[in-house]
């Protein structure tokens, strides 16, 4: 993890990322497992902001759990307890996500699941599977599936290594550039 400058990050966050800088021995476990990392985004389904591709993979997880037997980041970060925080990565994560919010500093909230999402997919192995669910109403070009998971997945070094359609990932990035709704890409 690159020492970036950090000036003008909240305190919380900061601490969040220089705990993540020197604790390699949390980092390396944010990746998912071999053959069950998932990318996931959108569809907004109600007022309430509950997001309908999250429902969706937790609805299919709980009906076949032999079949979905991909693993999510908030998956992955819950299974990570951090004793000097007393709780959960997760629950740490969504404590300062809420707190930047609240201050009125959601670019900051952003950098954080960027960070978490960027470790996650930066280490995929074999399949991937996809459950993206363009919003009409939201951009996709700031969503964190746009900035950073797709970013890393089109690197050289993770496409050796992920078993996916390449082509999905590109037809995604060149429509959210060009300001179109991208296509729905489910691969389950």
């Amino acid at each position: 993890m690159s020492t970036s400058n950090t000036t003008g990050l909240n305190t919380e966050l900061k601490g969040l990322i220089s705990f993540l800088r020197d604790h390699p021995e949390v980092r390396n476990r944010i990746p998912a497992p071999r053959d069950r990392t998932i990318v996931y985004s959108g569809g907004i389904q109600n007022e309430q902001d509950l997001f309908r591709a999250w429902w969706l993979l937790a609805k299919a997880k709980a009906q076949d759990p032999c079949r979905f037997d991909y693993v999510t980041l908030e998956e992955r970060l819950k299974t990570l307890f951090v004793v000097q925080w007393g709780q959960t990565l997760y629950e740490h994560a969504q404590q300062v996500a809420t707190a930047l919010h609240h201050a009125q500093h959601p670019d900051q909230a952003m950098i954080l699941w960027r960070i978490l999402s960027g470790l996650y997919v930066q280490g995929a192995k074999g399949k991937v599977r996809a459950l993206i669910l363009p919003t009409l109403n939201a951009d996709m070009s700031q969503t964190v599936l746009n900035l950073t998971e797709v970013n890393v997945l089109l690197r050289p070094n993770v496409l050796a290594n992920i078993d996916f359609d390449v082509q999905r990932l590109r037809d995604f990035k060149t429509y959210v550039q060009k300001g179109f709704t991208p296509v729905s890409i489910v691969v389950m």
